[in-house]
């Protein structure tokens, strides 16, 4: 899909173009995985044969995002599809498609087939030139034990699991039938991309086109940073890359918590852009260009290491990447030693360009490993120390009276657990900066390292992540470092994070011209699924969809759409007089308050225009933009 071409830091400017004139000497080959076309997008290209009774045509194929349930240890991913419903059948006429163009697709039901009454059975089957080469009989409704509900996926010899060879087929049938049951439940197929495999050149790195090691520290919190003003040295090594490159003082991230924020760093694209927004829509669109999709094209080989369950390749992901290697919470030490030893196969393999994704979690979980726990006020209460105090804070809000001392002794433990862990992700970070000059490619490899968001700490009456704006949990640390990037420079022009995608271009080479430079007026944009709202005296209201603005005025303005029997909310501070954002400006002026939302409309509207059909989420905010005119 086209992007917009987003700012890149003045500091970074002159590298724009730099790797013309440089011989690029091919190393190897790499694999390169292309979508030839998306059949999902174009649900018109399809010929209703036969429509779900109660379906009219208009409506016999519903592009929809569906998971069968919200079981992450199954194959129950959200994934955009083809609601077709029972008793359809459905073809598409596909043209001429490229020699070995594999049909990627699974089909399986949304998760209201498992809680209405009744049940059933269904046949999915999927015919390439009239020869059947997938089917399934899958069974639904409550019954259903929550092994089967999942996703099913063809497995053939030769073809990746989930992919049919297409064999130079040309026309493609989808069929649901009814074996049990009389029930009409969302049957779907899924994916429905047409994917290409093509050798590209491996080529050799140079300064002009270096590695990178782009690392994602998550949970991490701004002012725990050692250059961003903390004096508890938490972060030596982070500081030591940012005094031998570039450091921002103002950086926000795109989301207070991990799959919109992610998958802005990974497109560049904004939430509303990409649509990542929400369980109900937490794909990455293969539609959208990924940051490794366009380095591996490009002659990188590329690797990703997540020890976040949210950022792996069943909710796609692992876009662009060689290999994807996946943990659940592992400490930092071990994923960033998986990732270094990678990095040293990679040298003794030859120069050939390579870029790691490495995504550590261990300011996520507050579970320092035994070495940083000296480092903890108090005795190391592991998670039950979190558990506790939650269940202290839940009670506060409830009204409940609470031990407020003990909530207090509480939450100084986990903030320094907390700051434990921060050190520990740091020391990981310096074991990927060790390797790289041990193996003498310092000069030759370029370092990103930034959050994906924050954490708060009661400073907003909250714990955790996710569900508020303010600055403890969107603003984050962003540094470059590497061949070409300025040294020892500190920009205190705010800029978004996600921008980090087109400076890892510009670095590269890869870049599209030079770029607008950054704007102090621009406002920031922020978005969660998960917001918290809380009026005095009404009961806290959750897993709203919360959007936020900063104005170059100095203004924090709030909105959540109305949702259902609950009205709309906006808070608006003046962060001008009130820097922390601690008392809302108690009457706001009318006019400005409406041209505050509308801004956030418009923005919201903008991201709607370009987002990937299919890519669900924002049910909430879409509504209001209806009733606003904007979607109209």
């Amino acid at each position: 899909m086209s992007r917009p071409r987003w700012i890149v830091p003045l500091a970074l400017a002159s590298l724009i173009g730099c790797g013309g004139g440089v011989k690029e000497v091919e190393v190897g080959r790499l694999s390169v995985e292309r979508v030839h076309a998306s059949l999902l997008l174009m649900p018109e290209a399809a010929s209703v044969l036969t429509a779900s009774p109660g379906r009219d045509a208009e409506e016999a194929i519903r592009v929809d995002t569906l998971a069968p349930s919200k079981r992450r240890d199954l194959d129950t991913s959200p994934l955009p599809c083809w609601d077709v419903g029972v008793g359809a059948q459905v073809e598409v006429d596909l043209g001429t498609p490229p020699p070995g163009c594999t049909l990627r697709i699974a089909a399986g039901f949304g998760a209201a087939a498992f809680e209405a009454e009744g049940t059933g059975l269904v046949r999915f089957r999927v015919e390439l030139d009239g020869r059947t080469a997938f089917e399934a009989v899958r069974p639904y409704g409550p019954a259903v034990a929550m092994e089967e509900r999942t996703w099913v996926r063809p497995s053939a010899e030769g073809s990746p699991i989930g992919e049919l060879a297409m064999d130079g087929a040309r026309t493609l049938r989808l069929t649901t039938e009814a074996l049990e049951g009389d029930g009409q439940p969302p049957a779907a197929f899924g994916l429905l991309e047409l994917v290409v495999r093509e050798e590209r050149p491996h080529l050799e790195a140079s300064p002009q086109a270096p590695h990178v090691v782009f690392v994602v520290i998550d949970t991490l919190r701004a002012d725990r940073v050692g250059h961003l003003g903390h004096p508890g040295e938490l972060t030596p090594r982070l500081d030591a890359l940012a005094a031998r490159g570039v450091a921002h003082e103002s950086a926000w991230t795109a989301s207070p918590w991990t799959w919109p924020s992610t998958a802005s760093l990974l497109t560049g694209l904004d939430p509303q852009q990409h649509g990542v927004l929400s369980y109900e829509s937490c794909y990455l669109a293969q539609a959208l260009d990924t940051l490794p999709e366009r380095l591996r094209a490009a002659g990188w080989d590329t690797a990703a290491f997540s020890s976040n369950p949210l950022v792996q390749p069943d909710k796609q992901f692992d876009q662009g990447f060689g290999s994807f290697r996946s943990y659940a919470w592992a400490p930092g030490g071990e994923v960033a030693g998986d990732a270094a030893g990678w990095i040293r196969e990679q040298a003794s393999a030859g120069p050939g360009r390579w870029f790691a994704y490495v995504h550590l979690t261990d300011p996520h979980e507050y579970v320092p490993s035994p070495a940083f726990r000296d480092r903890i006020e108090g005795p190391y209460l592991g998670s039950a120390g979190r558990d506790e105090l939650y269940g202290l804070l839940a009670k506060r809000l409830q009204g409940l009276a609470v031990d407020e001392e003990r909530l207090t002794e509480l939450l100084a433990n986990q903030e320094s657990a907390y700051d434990a862990t921060v050190a520990e992700a740091d020391a990981a970070l310096g074991l990927l900066v060790d390797t790289v000059a041990e193996l003498g490619l310092t000069d030759r490899t370029l370092f990103v390292v930034t959050s994906d968001h924050g954490e708060e700490f009661l400073e907003h009456g909250l714990l955790y992540h996710g569900s508020q704006l303010h600055e403890e949990l969107v603003r984050a640390p962003l540094v470059l470092a590497g061949p070409s990037v300025p040294a020892g420079v500190r920009e205190a022009r705010p800029v978004e994070n996600r921008m980090a995608f087109d400076q890892v271009l510009a670095a590269t080479g890869l870049a599209e011209g030079p770029p607008p430079e950054p704007r102090a007026s621009a406002p920031r944009f922020f978005t969660t699924s998960l917001g918290v709202v809380r009026r005095p005296g009404a009961p806290t209201s959750v897993n709203r969809e919360v959007h936020g603005v900063r104005t170059a005025r100095g203004e924090l303005f709030v909105w959540a759409p109305a949702r259902g029997d609950e009205a709309e909310w906006t808070v608006l501070y003046d962060l001008a007089t009130d820097p922390g954002a601690t008392a809302p400006v108690a009457e706001p002026d009318a006019e400005r308050v409406d041209a505050l939302k509308d801004l956030l409309a418009r923005w919201i509207a903008a991201g709607l225009e370009v987002r990937p059909a299919g890519v669900g989420g924002g049910a909430a905010t879409r509504s209001a933009l209806d009733a606003m005119g904007y979607t109209k």
